[in-house]
């Protein structure tokens, strides 16, 4: 009797969460993707392992800092 409406309720959490983070990770996708399509090799191979390391660094440095009350209520 509960399933759907707690499969909505759910839903639409998880809705807002991916909001969330496709707003956090579009700017990163964007960066990798200009730095992907470099017309130089060195930077077209590891420019893009450089960025994808230090943004992967900032979002745990960043949740490690970050309160928990205020990444609860993030999604």
């Amino acid at each position: 009797v509960f399933a759907p409406s707690v499969g909505l309720l759910l839903g639409i959490r998880i809705v807002f969460t991916g909001m969330i983070a496709g707003i956090v990770f579009a700017p990163g996708a964007w960066l990798i993707d200009r730095f992907n399509l470099s017309d130089d090799p060195t930077t077209a191979k590891y420019g893009t392992w450089a960025i994808t390391i230090v943004m992967s660094l900032g979002l745990v440095v960043f949740v490690a800092i970050a309160p928990e009350q205020f990444l609860a209520t993030m999604g």
